[in-house]
């Protein structure tokens, strides 16, 4: 008897679980049957979506690209604005330093007062070196310093007149004796 009991137990036991497996199949497969039938119902839904709004996603895509054109040919002027505006900063800032030299170069000396002094010292020195003092000018060195002092107050181009006279003057002989013109 007790093997019948254990064979009675064990038929059961498969008969039970079998139920219990078999029930559990038919409620997983009606979920996923009302998931085939959501998925069906999302699908139609969709279709019909985007059948009857499809010149709304049309013209949005078009305002989209649009709203995109805009915003770059607007960033462009911007920046093209921007640019034009720093390179007249610039303009000013350069422009005022590059006119002043350009002014101090136009109407400036065209010689430096310094240099000319230091050709005329060198020329008096020289005079002083190459001949006796009795057979030129007299002392021209004086006189010289005279005129350069003169003539460098003067404008820049008067140098060119003044030059050669201070020259002439000291390496000929003179004959009067009066003051230096």
């Amino acid at each position: 008897m007790q093997n019948e009991e254990k064979r009675y137990q064990i038929a059961k036991d498969l008969s039970d679980n079998l139920t219990i497996s078999y029930n559990t199949s038919e409620v997983v497969m009606a979920r996923l049957m009302q998931t085939t039938n959501a998925k069906e119902r999302v699908y139609q839904q969709s279709i019909s979506f985007f059948s009857t709004n499809e010149t709304v996603l049309t013209a949005l895509s078009a305002s989209f690209t649009g709203m995109f054109g805009l915003h770059e040919s607007t960033e462009t002027l911007n920046a093209m604005k921007e640019g034009m505006s720093k390179s007249l900063e610039t303009l000013s800032e350069i422009g005022d330093k590059v006119q002043e030299e350009a002014v101090k170069a136009g109407y400036g000396p065209t010689v430096r007062a310094d240099a000319v002094k230091k050709l005329v010292d060198s020329v008096v020195n020289f005079q002083k070196r190459a001949a006796p003092s009795s057979t030129r000018c007299g002392s021209p060195q004086p006189r010289i310093r005279r005129r350069f002092a003169m003539r460098s107050r003067m404008a820049s181009g008067a140098w060119r007149l003044w030059l050669p006279m201070a020259m002439h003057c000291c390496l000929k002989p003179r004959t009067d004796t009066g003051p230096a013109p």
